[in-house]
């Protein structure tokens, strides 16, 4: 049996398709292929093309319950808008304190016996102690531009 396709509307112009093509042989169910299903109309979605501006689900609700920060603000894990300067400052801000996940910050009292730490999945390490891992190093240096 040939494989086919669902019937595509076409992306407006600058924007990329959002939805796959599908296989009457062996249906997979979005969940199953790592997509995002339209409730309604059970269409497979990227997952980035959720909360992108463009409604891809008959019923818009891709573009239901998002979060669009503004310019001086981060957002949250849960979607909430903190602003920016509140971000890695030792204060959960986000209801979900995401905004204090994968920070590095240089201990408050700045001299020649100060630590950098890195807080990772709610835990603090401090640099080069026992149990530093690879992993925190690299997140460190990219905190800070390195």
């Amino acid at each position: 049996m040939a494989r086919s396709s669902l019937v595509q509307p076409l992306p407006a112009p600058g924007r990329r398709r959002a939805f796959l093509p599908c296989s009457h042989e062996q249906p997979l169910r979005c969940k199953e292929r790592d997509l995002w299903e339209c409730p309604s109309s059970k269409q497979c979605l990227k997952h980035t093309v959720i909360c992108d501006g463009f409604p891809d689900c008959p019923d818009n609700m891709d573009e239901k319950n998002c979060s669009f920060c503004q310019a001086d603000e981060l957002e949250c894990a849960n979607h909430e808008c903190v602003s920016r300067d509140r971000w890695c400052d030792g204060k959960a801000d986000c209801i979900d304190s995401s905004d204090e996940w994968d920070c590095v910050t240089l201990s408050a009292n700045v001299n020649s016996s100060s630590f950098l730490t890195a807080y990772r999945s709610a835990v603090e390490h401090h640099v080069c102690a026992d149990g530093w891992q690879e992993t925190l190093s690299q997140l460190a240096c990219k905190q800070m531009g390195l």
